[in-house]
């Protein structure tokens, strides 16, 4: 590359293009993908101590554990949104965090079921797990555009509890 500066013009001439590789000095993959701006594994395991210390009941215990079981992995780094609120990796994790921050708020001042109201907070953008990828760029699956997640949250809420026996 050649460099060239003035102070009305600055120029950069590049003369060759080489692809990095794996092996190459000072190449590491990662650098290239797009991280969170949290650590995600800490946000999670905080969010999840946070709904697992209040749920009373064995029903509502073994839904959470479900939920971590099946959807864990892929709700730390999934985007909350294409565009506009939370759309970074981690912002569905971020978003749905500040949802149990909101609903433990608003406790004090009503007599709810915090065991729904929280996993009705931590379930209600589950859908967005299907509704669109990812990787290796944020796109809508025809699923997400057919039905949105809302109605994908409902499928994967019903998946979730197939198989589970009442717990007496």
């Amino acid at each position: 590359a050649h460099l060239t500066t003035s102070p009305q013009n600055f120029k950069l001439k590049l003369e060759a293009v080489n692809p990095a590789r794996p092996g190459d000095e000072g190449y590491d993959a990662a650098d290239l993908e797009e991280r969170a701006p949290f650590d995600v594994d800490k946000a999670y395991e905080e969010m999840i101590s946070c709904v697992r210390e209040r749920m009373r009941t064995p029903e509502a215990k073994a839904v959470l554990t479900r939920f971590d079981d099946q959807y864990g992995a892929a709700f730390r780094d999934h985007y909350g949104a294409q565009r506009i609120h939370h759309a970074h990796r981690g912002g569905l994790l971020a978003h749905t965090r500040k949802m149990i921050d909101i609903c433990l708020a608003l406790e004090p001042f009503y007599e709810i079921n915090l065991e729904v109201l929280l996993l009705g907070a931590l379930f209600h953008d589950l859908g967005k797990l299907e509704e669109f990828t990812v990787t290796p760029s944020v796109e809508q699956t025809p699923a997400g555009g057919l039905m949105g997640h809302i109605v994908l949250g409902v499928i994967m809420f019903r998946r979730l509890l197939e198989g589970m026996e009442p717990v007496s």
